[in-house]
């Protein structure tokens, strides 16, 4: 008893004590992750003598979208003397004239009105001929030649196969044979033209540029071919007179049946009438 007082915590001799055993077993879980959005990064606040409000955005304004600025249009020095007939304006083809009244200009580079201008066209025997007459300038540019070969559509001068036995009233004598003038007439302040067949007046709120007699292709050659009205103050060509049936420009003549007669006349002269507006 003794002893036992005097050491308190004896030692005693014997075997360690048992380690604790292990657990074969799942490691315990984690943590949860909770998915989320996270806590937004705050920028650094700017030092107080820099911070600006925005500048605010533009009201939205529902309706139509102002138009774009435009450039101004530009005139060609070939027409900075001329009147501004760049907008507004018809072009029209006067046949059988060299020339058009002072209140009419043409639209090429033709010398204070005098130059002279012929109708050319596909040939009357050429079943595939072109149909329409067209107002060939007398200041053509160069052109390049062509290799000798058939396959291409050809261009003819036009002439006049008037005479004493088929020639309307009004027209001058002397023509057949001569070959077409013309003109390319641009008009002032007018956005169309017509060709009235039939008649020798315009109607109202149309104005008069030239009357004519109503001219076309011969009906029995290969070629078709259009209409023209050829105007009363018919000018040939002077020197042209070849004879090379090309294109060329016969009277018209009523034929009724499928022409209602009335209000036609049977075997007459046909009128016409070449108004703007």
């Amino acid at each position: 008893m003794y002893d036992d007082m005097q050491n308190p915590n004896p030692v005693i001799n014997g075997p360690p004590a048992p380690l604790p055993p292990v657990i074969n077993g799942p490691p315990a879980p984690l943590q949860p992750i909770i998915n989320g959005p996270t806590t937004p990064l705050l920028p650094a606040p700017l030092p107080p003598d820099i911070i600006e409000p925005p500048a605010p955005l533009p009201p939205v304004i529902n309706g139509p979208l102002a138009p774009l600025p435009q450039a101004p249009l530009r005139r060609s020095n070939r027409l900075k003397n001329k009147p501004d007939y760049y907008h507004m304006t018809t072009i029209h083809n006067d046949f059988s004239r060299k020339r058009m009244s002072s209140s009419r200009y043409f639209p090429y580079s033709f010398k204070n009105n005098q130059q002279e201008s012929q109708v050319g066209g596909g040939h009357q025997t050429h079943s595939g001929a072109s149909v329409n007459y067209i107002c060939l300038p007398n200041n053509p540019d160069v052109a390049h030649p062509l290799k000798s070969h058939d396959h291409y559509g050809y261009l003819y001068e036009a002439e006049f196969e008037v005479f004493d036995f088929n020639q309307p009233q009004g027209i001058r004598s002397g023509i057949g044979q001569h070959e077409v003038a013309c003109s390319a007439c641009l008009t002032k302040g007018k956005l169309s033209s017509i060709l009235i067949p039939g008649r020798k007046t315009c109607y109202k709120g149309w104005t008069k540029e030239y009357e004519g007699i109503l001219m076309s292709g011969y009906h029995g050659h290969a070629a078709a071919s259009e209409f023209a009205c050829v105007d009363r103050d018919t000018e040939a060509i002077a020197g042209g007179s070849n004879n090379e049936n090309g294109r060329l420009f016969y009277p018209v003549k009523t034929r009724c049946g499928s022409l209602k007669c009335p209000p036609y006349a049977a075997d007459t002269e046909v009128l016409c009438f070449v108004c703007s507006k």
